[in-house]
Protein backbone atom coordinates (compact mmCIF):
# COMPACT_ATOMS: atom_id res chain seq x y z
CA UNK A 1 0.00 0.00 0.00
CA UNK A 2 1.16 3.52 -0.77
CA UNK A 3 0.99 5.94 2.13
CA UNK A 4 1.72 9.65 2.27
CA UNK A 5 2.34 11.00 5.76
CA UNK A 6 1.89 14.56 7.01
CA UNK A 7 4.43 16.13 9.38
CA UNK A 8 1.86 16.17 12.19
CA UNK A 9 2.22 12.40 12.49
CA UNK A 10 6.02 12.52 12.80
CA UNK A 11 5.80 15.33 15.35
CA UNK A 12 3.26 13.43 17.46
CA UNK A 13 5.42 10.31 17.31
CA UNK A 14 8.37 12.31 18.63
CA UNK A 15 6.45 14.04 21.43
CA UNK A 16 5.36 11.69 24.23
CA UNK A 17 3.07 14.36 25.70
CA UNK A 18 0.91 14.57 22.57
CA UNK A 19 -2.38 12.66 23.00
CA UNK A 20 -1.90 10.85 19.66
CA UNK A 21 1.72 9.90 20.45
CA UNK A 22 1.15 6.15 20.79
CA UNK A 23 -0.98 5.90 17.64
CA UNK A 24 1.49 7.98 15.62
CA UNK A 25 4.47 5.94 16.80
CA UNK A 26 2.69 2.62 16.23
CA UNK A 27 1.58 3.75 12.79
CA UNK A 28 5.16 4.63 11.76
CA UNK A 29 6.39 1.26 12.98
CA UNK A 30 3.57 -0.64 11.25
CA UNK A 31 3.85 1.28 7.99
CA UNK A 32 7.62 0.80 7.67
CA UNK A 33 7.36 -2.77 6.39
CA UNK A 34 7.90 -4.12 2.86
CA UNK A 35 4.15 -4.25 2.14
CA UNK A 36 3.88 -0.46 2.43
CA UNK A 37 5.65 2.42 0.72
CA UNK A 38 5.85 5.78 2.44
CA UNK A 39 5.93 8.98 0.37
CA UNK A 40 6.56 12.43 1.84
CA UNK A 41 7.64 15.73 0.32
CA UNK A 42 11.13 16.97 1.17
CA UNK A 43 9.26 19.79 2.91
CA UNK A 44 8.66 17.26 5.70
CA UNK A 45 12.22 17.68 7.00
CA UNK A 46 11.88 21.43 7.62
CA UNK A 47 8.42 21.03 9.11
CA UNK A 48 9.54 18.35 11.56
CA UNK A 49 12.73 20.18 12.55
CA UNK A 50 10.82 23.42 13.11
CA UNK A 51 7.98 21.85 15.08
CA UNK A 52 10.20 19.82 17.39
CA UNK A 53 12.73 22.63 17.95
CA UNK A 54 9.93 25.08 18.72
CA UNK A 55 8.17 22.61 20.99
CA UNK A 56 11.30 21.73 22.97
CA UNK A 57 13.04 25.11 22.52
CA UNK A 58 16.08 23.00 21.56
CA UNK A 59 17.70 23.12 18.11
CA UNK A 60 19.41 19.78 18.75
CA UNK A 61 16.09 18.02 19.32
CA UNK A 62 14.86 19.34 15.98
CA UNK A 63 17.93 17.91 14.24
CA UNK A 64 17.56 14.56 16.04
CA UNK A 65 13.94 14.37 14.91
CA UNK A 66 15.04 14.85 11.29
CA UNK A 67 17.62 12.06 11.64
CA UNK A 68 14.89 9.78 12.97
CA UNK A 69 12.70 10.58 9.97
CA UNK A 70 15.57 9.87 7.59
CA UNK A 71 16.19 6.49 9.24
CA UNK A 72 12.69 5.16 8.49
CA UNK A 73 12.90 2.20 6.12
CA UNK A 74 11.17 2.59 2.76
CA UNK A 75 10.51 6.30 3.25
CA UNK A 76 10.79 8.07 -0.07
CA UNK A 77 11.27 11.83 0.06
CA UNK A 78 9.88 13.45 -3.07
CA UNK A 79 11.26 16.72 -4.41
CA UNK A 80 8.69 19.41 -5.06
CA UNK A 81 8.81 19.93 -8.81
CA UNK A 82 7.14 22.82 -10.58
CA UNK A 83 4.45 20.45 -11.86
CA UNK A 84 3.61 19.24 -8.35
CA UNK A 85 3.76 22.82 -7.03
CA UNK A 86 1.22 23.87 -9.68
CA UNK A 87 -1.03 20.94 -8.76
CA UNK A 88 -0.68 21.87 -5.08
CA UNK A 89 -1.62 25.47 -5.88
CA UNK A 90 -4.77 24.32 -7.70
CA UNK A 91 -5.67 22.02 -4.80
CA UNK A 92 -5.02 24.79 -2.26
CA UNK A 93 -7.37 27.15 -4.07
CA UNK A 94 -10.03 24.53 -4.80
CA UNK A 95 -10.17 23.01 -1.31
CA UNK A 96 -9.08 26.03 0.76
CA UNK A 97 -6.00 24.19 2.04
CA UNK A 98 -2.97 25.77 3.68
CA UNK A 99 0.01 25.94 1.34
CA UNK A 100 2.08 23.19 2.96
CA UNK A 101 -0.99 20.98 3.34
CA UNK A 102 -1.70 21.23 -0.36
CA UNK A 103 1.80 19.86 -1.10
CA UNK A 104 1.04 16.71 0.92
CA UNK A 105 -2.31 16.31 -0.84
CA UNK A 106 -0.75 16.75 -4.29
CA UNK A 107 1.92 14.19 -3.46
CA UNK A 108 -0.67 11.72 -2.19
CA UNK A 109 -2.64 12.14 -5.42
CA UNK A 110 0.43 11.64 -7.58
CA UNK A 111 1.55 8.59 -5.59
CA UNK A 112 -2.01 7.20 -5.48
CA UNK A 113 -1.54 7.01 -1.73
CA UNK A 114 -3.66 7.22 1.38
CA UNK A 115 -2.85 10.44 3.25
CA UNK A 116 -2.25 9.94 6.98
CA UNK A 117 -2.55 13.08 9.11
CA UNK A 118 -3.53 14.28 12.56
CA UNK A 119 -4.59 17.67 11.19
CA UNK A 120 -8.39 17.55 11.30
CA UNK A 121 -8.78 20.60 9.06
CA UNK A 122 -6.49 19.05 6.45
CA UNK A 123 -8.39 15.77 6.68
CA UNK A 124 -11.73 17.47 6.17
CA UNK A 125 -10.66 19.76 3.34
CA UNK A 126 -8.54 17.18 1.47
CA UNK A 127 -11.18 14.42 1.66
CA UNK A 128 -12.81 15.30 -1.69
CA UNK A 129 -9.44 14.93 -3.42
CA UNK A 130 -7.72 12.04 -1.65
CA UNK A 131 -8.43 9.35 0.97
CA UNK A 132 -7.39 10.71 4.36
CA UNK A 133 -7.11 8.86 7.67
CA UNK A 134 -5.63 9.38 11.12
CA UNK A 135 -2.88 7.05 12.34
CA UNK A 136 -5.46 5.36 14.58
CA UNK A 137 -7.82 4.78 11.62
CA UNK A 138 -4.94 3.49 9.48
CA UNK A 139 -3.88 1.05 12.21
CA UNK A 140 -7.44 -0.33 12.48
CA UNK A 141 -7.91 -0.63 8.73
CA UNK A 142 -4.50 -1.58 7.34
CA UNK A 143 -1.95 -2.62 9.98
CA UNK A 144 -3.04 -6.25 10.10
CA UNK A 145 -3.25 -6.56 6.32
Amino acid sequence: MRVSVDASVFVAAADPITPAHADAKNFLISAAVPEHRLFCPTLLLAEVAAAIARLTRDEGQGQVAVLRVLSIPRLRLVVLTEAVARKAARLAARHFLRGADSVYVALALDAKAVLVTLDSEMQRRAAPAVRTVTPEEWLRAYAAK
